[in-house]
């Protein structure tokens, strides 16, 4: 997972510089990871595969991309979020960024609603000023994390970041 962290910077950075004709490379660091980072104009995506065969996969896209056709169905995304960062660490460790082009006050009251109604029980949440964070502990092995915040200046103040992490415990 600290590799995993420890690219987050770099996948961004990737993103913002990307150029619009495809690429892939492939490296083994001297682990004996095995690193390939391929992209198409602002889409990118790193592959992790360790020696031991743990494996971590890290997508980021401005525009925005579709989730993986086995993601669980309970776990809500706005139906105006656009999914810019999808990283698979594991089995056991999935983190999405969303961006949704709404105040954050809608996107944590949609948040709150659709979690509940898809049987998700919360727990208490985190004001953190203009921002919150909610914890839904523990649903089929699940748990989730959501922060939900308003976009830093200079973008839209009606625009909203939201950070999910969701863990599967082991069974």
């Amino acid at each position: 997972m600290k590799i995993a962290l420890r690219l987050l910077p770099a996948a961004f950075l990737l993103l913002a510089f990307g150029c619009s004709k495809s690429s892939s490379h492939t490296a083994t660091a001297a682990d004996g990871t095995k690193i390939t980072q391929s992209s198409k104009g602002d889409k990118v995506s790193m592959d992790l595969t360790s020696k031991s065969g743990g494996n971590t996969s890290l997508n980021v896209s401005e525009s925005g991309m579709a989730l993986p056709k086995d993601f669980a169905k309970d776990i809500p995304i706005h139906p105006k979020g656009v999914v810019q960062m999808f990283n698979q660490i594991g089995a056991d460790h999935t983190q999405l960024a969303i961006v949704v082009a709404l105040p954050a006050a809608e996107v944590t009251a949609f948040y709150e609603a659709e979690f509940k109604k898809q049987g998700w029980a919360g727990a208490p949440s985190i004001n953190r000023g203009e921002g919150i964070t909610m914890m839904w502990p523990k649903k089929d092995q699940r748990s989730i994390s959501l922060t939900i915040s308003p976009q830093d200046p200079p973008q839209d103040p009606k625009t909203t970041f939201v950070m999910m992490m969701i863990t599967t415990a082991a069974k």
